[in-house]
């Protein structure tokens, strides 16, 4: 196969550009205030700094800040008061694309940063803005009620769904909502996706690592339910299935997503095992496997092989090179970009399927 490949509700604002975190911090904030996303006052400083991601320090250096311009007033013992009018918020948002997040963007992965500031940019070019709300209560097993208020707040003219969960794609498809998944869809569901074609990749990584004689393979991956770890079990599966010939053994390990749940899947194979073959989901987790393999002395790639099924810049500086799959995340964003234009204009109807395929960049960890 040819391969190159009880928390509060955070509040919405725009795309911050790569300025200082103070200023960036304010800028946030005040785009929230003209959205209408508070009334009158300001929240908490603890609900403030756990929407930001920033420290309290830096939250007081930004509130001093949209003070000197009169956003917001201050004082002793009483909460920060709102100066401001928020605008229209129908009318501002006819050219405006949410995009929706269950993180908020400092803690989202590299690679996702670097695909969502693409996303920003295609769309600025075609006279659209992109904001990003940060919305973890919408990733409940129930989240219907924050979905319905959430919709009710806003009213973009597309939805980018971020590692959205069956329910609330289900939410979206049955409401005929503009959007895109930025992900994998549930395939029952009537909706419009981008995502790296993971079935692809899995099968394809399956059936190297038995190429290079490894006799014992195993999938680690989160039990997350999101449609893209589904389709990689799929695909390794299909990968052993196609490409497996001769005696081996092949499980699949599921784990809570935690450095905990990594290491507990490795140690049910090491050490009664050799010749091991590892397909590890999500870069942080194939760069803990990698530690762990080394802190226990096993050798990589002679006795271990093992392939990241996710990129991220800090593979540069990591000795041995990783091998891993990487897709161009300015052709994801394109991708994305387009169909939330398209599906903003009601050219898409029924549900589409828009997978990129992932280069694979050869390293020093398998054989």
């Amino acid at each position: 196969m040819n391969i190159n490949q009880p928390t509060d509700d955070y509040s919405l604002f725009v795309m911050p550009q790569r300025k200082l975190l103070v200023v960036q911090t304010a800028d946030c904030i005040r785009a929230a205030i003209k959205n209408g996303e508070w009334k009158d006052f300001l929240p908490g400083e603890i609900d403030l700094c756990a929407y930001l991601g920033v420290s309290r320090t830096t939250l007081r250096s930004a509130i001093k800040q949209l003070e000197r311009e009169g956003v917001i007033s201050s004082s002793q013992g009483r909460r920060r008061r709102i100066l401001v009018q928020a605008k229209n918020k129908l009318h501002s948002s006819n050219k405006t694309v949410i995009l929706l997040s269950p993180v908020p963007l400092h803690q989202a992965p590299q690679q996702a940063i670097y695909w969502i500031d693409e996303l920003r940019e295609h769309l600025r070019k075609a006279g659209f803005r992109l904001e990003f709300l940060a919305r973890p209560s919408c990733y409940h097993q129930q989240p219907e009620t924050f979905l319905n208020e959430l919709s009710h707040r806003h009213h973009p003219i597309a939805w980018v769904l971020y590692r959205s969960t069956a329910k609330m794609q289900q939410w979206f498809s049955e409401r005929k909502l503009a959007c895109v998944i930025a992900g994998s869809r549930h395939i029952e569901l009537e909706l419009v996706s981008v995502d790296i074609d993971y079935r692809a990749l899995c099968l394809h990584a399956a059936g190297l690592l038995l190429a290079r004689g490894y006799e014992n393979i195993y999938l680690i991956i989160p039990s997350s339910g999101l449609a893209g770890d589904i389709e990689s079990e799929h695909g390794f599966l299909d990968g052993v299935e196609k490409y497996g010939k001769g005696k081996f053994n092949v499980d699949v390990l599921r784990h809570n997503g935690m450095l905990d749940g990594v290491v507990n899947c490795l140690e049910k194979i090491f050490p009664s095992q050799t010749s091991v073959g590892l397909l590890v989901a999500n870069q942080y987790h194939s760069l803990t496997a990698l530690c762990w393999l080394m802190q226990n002395k096993l050798r990589v790639p002679s006795e271990v092989g093992i392939i990241s099924r996710d990129n991220d810049v800090f593979y540069d500086y990591v000795i041995p090179k990783m091998t891993r799959y990487m897709v161009n995340p300015t052709l994801f964003a394109d991708k994305i970009a387009r169909m939330a234009l398209k599906c903003a204009s009601g050219e898409l109807i029924s549900s589409r399927d828009c997978r990129v395929m992932p280069k694979l960049i050869q390293g020093h960890t398998i054989k």
